[in-house]
């Protein structure tokens, strides 16, 4: 009886212990571009398609929005964790972080589910800081004025976002101004001590178009472990049970 309650224990614990893995897609038009090789403008005009995940088992709730119910910041409070990817392509170029010897690790989500003011917003931030002073950053926000955009502020979320280039959402059109509703903004840059230079640098600004939401549950391997013990120490007892000997 003791061992069945144990086994039952160990499948409850690996049923809870699962994170939720993010993951998202979104579309823009660049409109201001700069790189070392290429010089300023070089990707103007161009769609830039990004990829997303980030794996809230690493998420710690920021206290800095604290008291502010419809405003949400998740971190590593640690800042030690790299539980947030962005990368990007810009017609056949692929670009991502490379990871070096991380000195410090800034990656965020923000979220702000503000039914009253009609406000909703979305902010995912890969932000890495190198002990070579490099940095490199990516990140992307996205409103949402008419629509109830987002529905807690949780850090999963699973939500569709679209520019449909209109005013009706109080935005202008996604490639014309600022004041677009979506923007995307990367920045890698390399600073040389010595000379006190910028050494290399490049930097991509884009209007956002659209945006696709999406996440699943994931088993830790530690969560698979107990449910592996678990089965195992169920399947023992019913064994047990069915080939014990009568006693005499």
């Amino acid at each position: 009886m003791k061992n069945s309650i144990l086994a039952l224990i160990s499948i409850l614990f690996a049923c809870q212990a699962q994170a939720a893995i993010v993951t998202g897609e979104i579309r823009g038009v660049v409109y201001n571009s700069y790189s070392e090789v290429g010089g300023a403008d070089i990707y103007n005009g161009q769609e830039l398609i990004a990829n997303f995940r980030y794996d809230t088992d690493a998420a710690q709730l920021y206290d800095y929005y604290a008291g502010v119910d419809h405003t949400a910041e998740w971190k590593d409070t640690n800042a030690d964790d790299s539980w947030v990817d962005i990368s990007y392509t810009i017609g056949s170029t692929l670009f991502d972080v490379v990871l070096d010897p991380l000195h410090k690790i800034l990656d965020k989500v923000k979220v702000v589910n503000d039914d009253a003011n009609g406000a909703d917003m979305f902010m995912v931030n890969e932000q890495d800081i190198f002990e070579t002073n490099r940095h490199d950053y990516a990140y992307f926000y996205f409103y949402d004025y008419v629509n109830d955009l987002v529905n807690s502020t949780d850090v999963v979320q699973q939500l569709a976002w679209e520019d449909l280039n209109t005013t009706d959402g109080g935005c202008a059109s996604s490639n014309a101004s600022d004041s677009a509703c979506g923007h995307f903004y990367a920045h890698d840059y390399l600073y040389n001590t010595d000379t006190k230079k910028m050494q290399s640098y490049h930097k991509v600004s884009a209007y956002l178009t659209s945006a696709n939401i999406n996440y699943g549950e994931v088993a830790e391997p530690a969560s698979v472990f107990l449910l592996g013990l678990g089965l195992v120490g169920v399947g023992m007892m019913h064994r047990r049970k069915v080939f014990m000997p009568a006693s005499v």
